[in-house]
């Protein structure tokens, strides 16, 4: 049972609001679907948990007439290609074979039934998977809606027959993603050694206690390649998706629109673990609060080894694209693999980006790729006492750049925005380019350690800042840099010398004459910025960022807003960053 927050006057409301739903909605089967919510609301069932915070509250009616109305317009059939007036055309076309086995799954099924056709489905998941066929491109169907109180499989070791024709599990029918709660197990885990491949699980929820030491989706071990994990909603777990060669290297996941989300629960908990594997494609995903238990708050449960996403270094071929990433325990996307990292938007977390971290200067072990195009807004810290604000942090690369990013308005003034710099005094930076930029009010603009830096260029940025005691630029000496800075542009409103050099603090005529000759005083201001996801929020029609967030959590297919998608949003925060 979930937490409610109920007492006698909220269920007379609910009761209300209840008898105004529209005539449209409120139809036939539609009246039923509405009561029966209302009556596992008011017993305490998670299934009522239309928002999915974890805690039943008022606002989770409002959430299920509006997904429930969306279903309704929008929804239908399985995974054909979208409608020609649907917002989004690029989800994977999957398509069944000739020759694939299509076995529907529903809670009112019989598992007497052959499952072959939703007039004749299968009651239970483990009597639906058992009629799968491993190598062939055969389907398991859930009913839409519908609640299973069981995991998907804890020993999963089929594979279907191609990349072009994999095995898929998925949904039919209309309605909200159907849930699997699966209580003290994982929700799906592939961890023995039989070969697994041309998998596909779209369109999934996976529902853990909160209580125990599972994994939403695990897979662990060797022989496990070309993976496809979309539009899954994974939350409550200790580990929201674990991705990890062990015996062997795994090789081709990708994961596409998911939503993953209040995973936690250990002082190492992920939303996502990546290691020992060769191509993760990670495109479009929400990730939102991973790590630490929001009922309990950060001082409590905050930890510096629990991130949204956690990959290894020795991951290869790693693309972090277009996701949305926020209120971390930690970090918001931690990289020691490098990679690319272009179009995301990290939001409240208390490291944003951390990348090529390795921990050591071997250069067998740097990294190579991109930080660009980036929004970084609101860093914090993960605990009072244990203090952060970091924005984009790189270490130990042997080639890339950090380009067009903009970096804002941390909550924490104790860290910076942009930065190459290592705790221990280890991983050299070579041939990277820093350039084109914007930090804002971000504790110190940039900092930069000369004993890591073996060939960098810190060009065409603007650092600006109103804050009295925030440096714009903090120029760790050394003996060994090969480091430029040129054609930047600063800003400092407030009074004093806002250049760190080595030990000496500079006002903007000194730090011109000793480091950045061709630098500008920057004179013009942006259009807005003190621009916040509120701001943004309100733009689409929306209260606050708070209800942002939870649409954000509502997003999956046939109720895709393209004005949550970080493309989208980045545009909004790019015109806030203009000059007037």
């Amino acid at each position: 049972m979930f937490a409610r927050a109920l007492d006698r006057a909220g269920l007379v409301l609910l009761s209300t609001l209840l008898a105004l739903v529209p005539a449209s909605l409120a139809a036939g089967q539609t009246a039923s679907e509405f009561s029966s919510w209302l009556l596992q609301y008011t017993s305490g069932d998670a299934r009522a948990d239309a928002n999915g915070d974890g805690v039943l509250t008022p606002a989770d009616f409002s959430a299920f007439v509006q997904s429930f109305s969306i279903d309704r317009a929008n929804e239908g059939g399985t995974l054909t290609p979208d409608k020609p007036d649907a917002p989004r055309t690029d989800w994977t076309d999957l398509r069944p074979s000739p020759d694939s086995r299509k076995i529907y799954v529903s809670s009112s099924g019989n598992d007497s039934n052959d499952g072959r056709s939703p007039t004749r489905p299968k009651r239970t998941v483990a009597a639906g998977l058992r009629e799968l066929r491993t190598g062939y491109p055969d389907w398991l169907l859930l009913k839409a809606g519908d609640t299973f109180y069981e995991s998907l499989s804890t020993s999963w070791w089929k594979r279907g027959r191609s990349s072009d024709e994999p095995m898929v599990v998925t949904r039919y029918g209309e309605g909200f993603r159907p849930r699997l709660f699966t209580g003290d197990q994982s929700g799906v885990s592939l961890i023995n050694d039989d070969r697994r491949e041309y998998l596909a699980f779209v369109g999934l929820h996976f529902q853990g206690d909160g209580d125990s030491d599972r994994t939403g989706m695990n897979f662990v071990g060797q022989n496990i390649s070309d993976v496809l994990i979309e539009d899954c909603f994974v939350s409550g777990y200790q580990q929201g998706v674990v991705i990890q060669g062990f015996g062997g290297r795994l090789s081709d996941f990708s994961l596409r629109r998911n939503v993953i989300v209040d995973n936690n629960g250990s002082t190492h908990s992920q939303g996502v673990y990546a290691a020992n594997t060769d191509g993760l494609f990670i495109e479009e995903n929400i990730f939102d609060r991973n790590g630490w238990t929001a009922s309990r708050g950060r001082n409590a449960t905050g930890s510096l080894f629990a991130h949204n996403l956690y990959i290894q270094r020795d991951n290869t071929g790693v693309v972090f694209r277009n996701n949305w990433t926020s209120r971390a325990s930690a970090e918001g996307y931690k990289s020691r693999a490098g990679g690319e990292v272009n179009g995301n938007v990290f939001l409240d977390n208390p490291i944003a980006v951390s990348w090529g971290n390795d921990g050591t200067n071997d250069d067998d072990r740097a990294v190579t790729g991109t930080i660009n195009d980036n929004l970084v807004l609101g860093t914090t810290d993960i605990t009072d006492s244990d203090v952060r604000g970091w924005g984009i942090r790189v270490e130990n690369v042997a080639a890339g750049e950090i380009k067009r990013n903009i970096v804002a308005n941390a909550q924490s003034t104790w860290g910076f925005g942009i930065a190459v710099r290592s705790e221990r005094d280890r991983g050299y930076v070579r041939r990277f380019v820093i350039g084109g930029n914007i930090v804002h009010n971000h504790g110190t603009g940039m900092e930069i350690d000369e004993d890591l830096v073996l060939s960098c260029t810190v060009q065409n940025n603007t650092l600006s800042s109103r804050q009295s005691g925030e440096a714009l630029f903090d120029l760790r000496r050394g003996t060994q840099a090969n480091l430029l800075i040129r054609d930047n542009s600063y800003r400092h409103l407030a009074s004093g010398r806002p250049f760190e050099d080595g030990p000496d603090f500079l006002n903007f005529t000194e730090w011109r004459a000793t480091n950045d000759a061709s630098a500008s005083y920057l004179f013009d201001t942006f259009v807005n910025e003190d621009a916040t996801m509120d701001d943004y929020a309100r733009s689409i029609g929306m209260s606050s960022a708070s209800q942002l967030y939870q649409m954000l959590r509502a997003q999956r297919r046939g109720n895709w807003n393209t004005d949550l998608t970080t493309p989208a949003i980045r545009a909004y925060f790019r015109e806030a960053f203009s000059y007037r």
